[in-house]
């Protein structure tokens, strides 16, 4: 989504009686009532205009060097769009979206959001597009997006993301998730992807992935999708005999040889072994019986 600034616009006398002048005023009266509405007052130093085909409210704030949530003065309440990308936001309180109930879009992209409260979006029930991306998140909490229940796009690339707690995206029944370049070495099924049962699209590439027993859920996980799911490559950072491979590819018991040692082989060579220590002992029989007859 693309936010284009548009500020005020002011009209200054050109001369009295000029139907020139008149027209020039009309048209700048009617763009200022597109970019701001008569009842809603925009934030400053922020920027506000009517944008989609709902015409709601649309705020810019930007680049603006905003340090809170907090500081928008007066809240936009009424807002369809809130872009706060590139700006200084170190954490987002549980309080400072409360009676955003009109928002369909929120960026918070680029700023160095390092905590989100449990709880922060659960008035949000309209939200569809949440951008989180080129922050500073290491962890993903339960109660995290509690209330998301009609986020469509989770956009979480370039955080410090290496930990999703069980529980984190069962909030969301209709998420497309975006999780590419972060620090995940694998990600659990049990509470996590299980969760994402109505998954449309996924990226997860640019995660070190480690490709050894922990990572064999995850893969089966992932075999079971639709071959449009999942949009990147799963390439391994180690051990280094995999490096650099799509894990998807590489059979289990290569990634995990002591799990099927303990499960298929032994299975198979104690069967083996069986067989062949009766083959033995009936060669031994035979050769016993034989020679007592060629005894008398």
């Amino acid at each position: 989504m693309v936010f284009v600034s548009a500020g005020c616009v002011n009209s200054a006398p050109r001369g009295e009686g000029s139907a020139p002048d008149a027209a020039a005023s009309a048209a700048a009266a009617a763009a200022a009532a597109a970019v701001a509405p008569h009842n809603v007052t925009c934030p400053q130093p922020c920027t506000c205009k009517l944008v989609g085909s709902r015409r709601g409210l649309g705020v810019n704030c930007e680049s603006k060097k905003i340090e809170s949530l907090a500081n928008l003065k007066p809240k936009p309440l009424s807002a369809h769009e809130l872009n706060m990308r590139e700006n200084n936001i170190h954490a987002v309180k549980k309080n400072q979206l409360l009676g955003y109930t009109s928002l369909n879009l929120l960026d918070l992209g680029g700023n160095n959001i390092k905590v989100i409260d449990n709880g922060t979006f659960q008035n949000l029930s309209e939200l569809r597009w949440l951008y989180l991306d080129k922050n500073y998140l290491d962890t993903l909490l339960a109660e995290m997006f509690m209330g998301l229940v009609n986020l469509e796009y989770l956009s979480l690339e370039y955080n410090d993301i290496q930990l999703v707690m069980a529980g984190a995206f069962s909030h969301m029944p209709n998420l497309r998730v975006l999780l590419h370049n972060n620090y995940f070495t694998h990600l659990p099924v049990a509470g996590v992807l299980d969760q994402l049962n109505s998954i449309i699209q996924i990226d997860l590439h640019g995660n070190p992935w480690d490709c050894s027993c922990s990572i064999i859920p995850f893969k089966q996980w992932a075999e079971k999708l639709g071959a449009d799911v999942i949009v990147s490559d799963l390439k391994c950072e180690s051990p280094e005999e995999f490096w650099k491979r799509d894990f998807r590819y590489v059979r289990n018991d290569l990634l995990c040889p002591k799990l099927y040692d303990k499960i298929s082989p032994t299975s198979a060579e104690r069967k083996l072994e069986t067989t062949g220590s009766r083959r033995a002992w009936d060669r031994e029989t035979v050769h016993e019986e034989k020679h007592e007859c060629t005894c008398k």
